[in-house]
């Protein structure tokens, strides 16, 4: 098996050292993941995925080729000097790869593993791309090929989002149930230091009662009067907000968010580290950051591959206790 380097090109590992990454995780209590890691059908060259396009046609695609298409379609790499953005590219290769890994078979019951939007990971075919970003693509996948981030010896739920504003979050917050230990969330000096700008949405009490009858989950009925954040986690961000109304609801911050998104856009609230008050017959949303805030934060990644961090400094700085490995070694 080749050796590792912590430089940005061969990250192929063994697992012996990605075990001291991982800070001795190996005998750590596993995480059931949502999904199951299955490499079955993989070829010589990696497993393959059953992938439906935007168009609606399944393609079968060997993994690094997927994962060549992935990290254009979700890393903004354009512009940025080609050390920071091979750094980038590598970081999201490896991300991407781990998550469909993790959540393979997502869509089985349909007869396909992944969707190529952002329920999944969004892809597109490297022939999309201008040449320069279909090279730094493809090169990156080739140069991971085969690393996966891992915790307790599986691939682990690889999630991540565009900016945090400053603070990830637990899991829990986004969404049921609880927070693996490398998705708890932590402080990013970095993304505030890349200028995460601030942002403002106003809704109309009129529109906002519509959107959220429109779901089980948040209808509220004839009337809303108001709502209140009622409880926070530590990034500030709203871990439940109650609706007051006809009925009287209380509802994850995500899931409000979601339902004012699906009537506005998803620029409208972009993410649920927020203050809201009252403003005649509307309300102000006033926050920051973009994306669920969970996981790895794209704009501190981004930043700290600027100042010089590795790809392997950079997972394990957002995953914590993780390690990267081989996952052919794993199967």
């Amino acid at each position: 098996m080749p050796t590792v380097t912590r430089r940005a090109l061969s990250l192929r590992l063994l697992p012996a050292l990605a075990g001291l990454l991982a800070g001795g995780c190996a005998s750590a209590r596993p995480v059931r993941l949502p999904g199951s890691f299955d490499a079955a059908g993989r070829g010589p060259d990696g497993a393959r995925l059953r992938i439906r396009l935007a168009t609606g046609r399944v393609a079968d695609l060997d993994l690094d080729d997927y994962v060549s298409g992935s990290v254009p379609a979700e890393a903004a790499l354009g512009g940025l000097d080609p050390a920071t953005a091979g750094a980038v590219a590598e970081v999201q290769a490896i991300v991407a790869r781990t998550y469909a890994l993790a959540n393979r078979r997502r869509h089985a019951h349909e007869g396909f593993d992944l969707c190529a939007t952002t329920h999944c990971q969004v892809y597109s075919p490297l022939s999309r791309w201008p040449a320069d970003i279909a090279r730094l693509a493809a090169n990156a996948a080739q140069s991971t090929s085969g690393a996966v981030i891992t915790y307790a010896d599986r691939p682990i739920n690889a999630v991540f989002h565009a900016d945090c504003g400053g603070h990830t979050s637990p899991a829990a917050t986004a969404w049921r149930g609880g927070s693996p230990p490398y998705l708890q969330g932590l402080p990013d000096g970095y993304c505030v230091r890349e200028g995460s700008a601030p942002w403002r949405a106003e809704v109309t009490l009129s529109d906002l009662r519509g959107f959220l009858n429109r779901h089980d989950a948040t209808r509220i009925g004839r009337r809303l009067d108001t709502l209140e954040v009622t409880e926070q986690d530590a990034a500030g961000r709203a871990a439940q907000v109650t609706l007051y109304g006809a009925r009287t609801v209380a509802v994850r911050g995500e899931q409000l968010r979601s339902a004012i998104n699906a009537g506005l856009g998803e620029h409208a609230i972009r993410s649920t580290r927020f203050t809201v008050r009252r403003a005649g017959r509307a309300l102000l949303f006033e926050g920051r950051g973009f994306g669920h805030g969970v996981g790895l934060c794209q704009t501190g990644a981004m930043a700290r591959a600027r100042f010089g961090h590795s790809p392997l400094d950079i997972i394990a700085h957002y995953y914590p206790g993780t390690a990267v490995t081989d996952f052919h070694a794993l199967v």
